[in-house]
């Protein structure tokens, strides 16, 4: 069975075995269950901001660093909801599932965002669908914000001091 997965962006979909190739055809982006007709389905959807892994700092550095003093490194998200929801439902060959992800800033801090909505099969569930909101990853954001263009005016200062002296 095709689960089709819309507006996915960066969240990951665990199954049994683990973590599921995402396929692509006509349609947009799916998912192949490989299950049986008729057996319950437990699909683990994962999404966390860059800025929340454990050692966050050292990849920035690295990476700001790496992509010539951040003006070659991809931006990193100001959306710092994470989602560690599931969906079950019963498999069914004749069905075409689609989940609907969002991927919306809360207009208040702390205000909750519904993640996923299902269409295609009425009797799937969904539990924890909704993004919780990261503070640490939103300070996070601003203190690289920060660092990378007071570094940058830093060092733009520096060589033309150095370049004036020669």
């Amino acid at each position: 069975m095709k689960v089709y997965l819309i507006n996915r962006a960066d969240v990951q979909i665990f199954g049994r075995e683990g973590m599921m190739k995402v396929f692509r055809d006509r349609n947009g982006e799916y998912i192949e269950t490989g299950y049986a007709a008729g057996e319950q389905i437990e699909l683990r959807m994962v999404r966390s901001a860059e800025l929340s892994r454990r050692h966050w700092i050292l990849y920035v550095v690295f990476f700001w660093i790496i992509g010539f003093f951040g003006f070659l490194t991809p931006r990193y998200s100001k959306f710092a909801g994470s989602l560690n929801g599931t969906v079950r439902f019963t498999e069914c060959p004749e069905n075409i599932l689609k989940i609907r992800f969002t991927h919306f800033a809360a207009k208040k801090e702390g205000e909750e965002i519904v993640a996923m909505t299902v269409f295609g099969d009425e009797g799937a569930v969904i539990e924890n669908g909704k993004y919780i909101s990261d503070r640490a990853v939103s300070r996070r954001y601003k203190l690289y914000k920060l660092f990378s263009w007071t570094a940058r005016f830093v060092i733009v200062g520096v060589l033309i001091v150095f370049l004036i002296n020669l």
